[in-house]
């Protein structure tokens, strides 16, 4: 939270929390310190009992009310500057989407690497490789209304997914050449990106069914 606002050049209008089933104790006394600090700008979605990330991010999404939304993972960290380079490039290029590079943190907070993606993404490079980090995005408000909306059937990979169904639909995305997040690497996130190319695999398959190049 405190890179998403304290530390902006430009804050958001409102932030969207999703609180998908229920929480320690101390994740819930640290919301209830940020909601104390940033007040009615803050709006917390309950569900009840957890379900799922798709899930959690569509809720999130029908209580977003600005014409740009970024999306934020709660371990990563936005660099001050996100926002404003984000907004300015979108409101200066006829583009749907952008996401950016990232410095590469452990656990300390230490840098330890970069990663660098595209510029330019399309249909035929996503299948390639998925040149987008899900948490560097921000997109216009319309976007999932024209290409719809995280897929609930998917466990894992329904970022994948949304990219390569609105990628195939015409969508104009891009990324920035700046490194506007710092992305956290650790043992469980390799394990789970290494657990996300199964799944991987059979999205590509469905979207390649039928199709020559």
């Amino acid at each position: 939270m405190q890179s998403i606002w304290s530390d902006q050049i430009v804050k958001p209008n409102e932030v969207i929390l999703v609180q998908d089933g229920d929480l320690t104790n101390v994740l819930n006394g640290l919301i209830q310190k940020w909601k104390e600090k940033i007040g009615n700008d803050l709006k917390i979605i309950f569900i009840k009992k957890n379900a799922g990330l798709a899930k959690a991010l569509n809720v999130g999404l029908e209580y977003c009310g600005g014409d740009y939304i970024a999306r934020m993972d709660t371990d990563d960290i936005s660099m001050p500057n996100r926002f404003k380079n984000q907004i300015e490039f979108m409101k200066n290029n006829k583009i749907d989407m952008c996401g950016s590079n990232a410095l590469l943190i452990n656990d300390l907070n230490e840098e330890v690497g970069v990663k660098f993606v595209k510029k330019f993404i399309t249909f035929n490079s996503l299948i390639k490789s998925c040149d987008i980090i899900h948490p560097s995005i921000m997109v216009k408000k319309d976007f999932f209304k024209n290409y719809g909306y995280y897929n609930i059937k998917y466990i894992k990979s329904q970022d994948y997914e949304l990219w390569l169904r609105a990628a195939k639909a015409g969508a104009i995305i891009t990324n920035i050449n700046d490194k506007l997040i710092k992305l956290r690497v650790s043992g469980n996130l390799i394990h789970r990106r290494k657990e996300e190319q199964k799944y991987n695999i059979n999205i590509k398959k469905k979207y390649l069914h039928g199709m020559s190049f």
